[in-house]
């Protein structure tokens, strides 16, 4: 199963969408998107992000990768570009099933790579699954 792209896939989307739910009920928001391109004035992103949510004058773009090597350079370019285009306003997660020294690790040796700012926000499963996951997602 673990080889298995469909599988892969799958879990991947369980995880977008616990994140999803997750901030449309905490944030009772409905400017809220999965797997989406976001758009600030004459700005585009390059890519989609998993989801986008807005609240108010704050709001967020996540990432999430079962595993921290599927994190790419343009997933953090991606999601620093909107950062810097939302003129600070959206910030940047990356949320996976490993580890947060092994996402470290990982993003340290890719960002190195690219030249880039690493500013995202991370975290692993095991956090947002306890009872800090409140405040791991603040306005």
């Amino acid at each position: 199963i673990q080889n298995n792209k469909d599988y892969n896939n799958l879990r991947g989307v369980f995880l977008e969408l616990l994140t999803y739910g997750y901030l449309e009920r905490k944030y009772k928001t409905t400017d809220l998107s999965k797997e989406c391109f976001v758009k600030i004035d004459n700005f585009k992103s390059s890519k989609t992000v998993d989801v986008f949510a807005r609240c108010d004058l704050k709001g967020f773009i996540c990432e999430w990768k079962v595993s921290h090597n599927n994190f790419d350079a343009s997933d953090i370019s991606n999601l620093n570009e909107i950062y810097f285009n939302s003129y600070n306003i959206l910030s940047p997660y990356i949320i996976s099933l490993s580890d947060k020294l092994s996402i470290m690790d990982h993003l340290n040796r890719i960002v190195l790579n690219d030249n880039s700012n690493c500013i995202v926000h991370l975290n692993n499963i095991k956090i947002i699954c306890s009872d800090n996951f409140n405040d791991f997602f603040k306005l």
